[in-house]
C-alpha cells in the first residue's frame, strides 16, 4: 500500500469520525430539549398547585420532577 492510499484512508476515517460526533451532539441536544420541556411543565404545575393551595404531596412531586429534569 502506498503512503498516499494510507493518507487517504486516514482522512476518510477522520471525516467519518466528525460525522459521528456531529450526530451524537445533535441527539444530545434533542434529549436536553425534551428534559427542559418537562422541567418547564412541572414548574408550571408546581406554581399552579401552590396558588390554589393544592395537595402538599402533589406539590412535592412536581418540585422533585422539576429539579430532576432541570
Amino acid at each position: 500500500m502506498s503512503t498516499t492510499a494510507i493518507a487517504n484512508a486516514i482522512k476518510e476515517g477522520l471525516a467519518l469520525w466528525k460525522t459521528y460526533i456531529a450526530t451524537r451532539e445533535q441527539a444530545y441536544k434533542r434529549k436536553m430539549d425534551r428534559k427542559l420541556k418537562l422541567a418547564i411543565e412541572y414548574a408550571e404545575r408546581y406554581i399552579l398547585n401552590n396558588e390554589s393551595d393544592g395537595d402538599k404531596n402533589l406539590r412535592e412531586k412536581y418540585r422533585k420532577k422539576f429539579f430532576k429534569y432541570n
